[in-house]
């Protein structure tokens, strides 16, 4: 899977979706974000705590290859609070095993 996405549509997804990701979760996947296409030019960030589940759609541009896929919630919030430029559009990889996140400064990329 791979998109663009301007970093003020990720900030504002991010801030919606992350009040429901809980910090001790009862279950292991609870830990994640789940990002997964709506159409060609959007994306849906999904979040639960069991109780309470937020979707929040945002606007991505030259998306291919679209699959779901988990994000995990804590590597996700390290990215946007310190290291997300947030001039240049951030172009969001993924394979298998591993999530790239890139901008105009640099690549982040953890494992999942």
């Amino acid at each position: 899977m791979k998109f663009t996405v301007q970093p003020s549509e990720l900030k504002a997804a991010w801030s919606a979706v992350k009040s429901v990701v809980p910090s001790k979760p009862a279950m292991p996947v609870l830990e994640n974000v789940l990002l997964r296409p709506y159409g060609e030019n959007a994306v849906t960030l999904t979040a639960s705590d069991t109780d309470n589940v937020i979707t929040v759609r945002m606007a991505v541009e030259d998306a291919e290859g679209l699959v779901p896929f988990l994000v995990p919630a804590n590597r996700l919030a390290d990215y946007i609070s310190n290291a997300m430029s947030s001039d240049w559009p951030l172009m969001v990889e993924t394979d298998s095993d591993e999530i790239i996140l890139s901008d105009g400064f640099g690549d982040f990329r953890f494992f999942v």
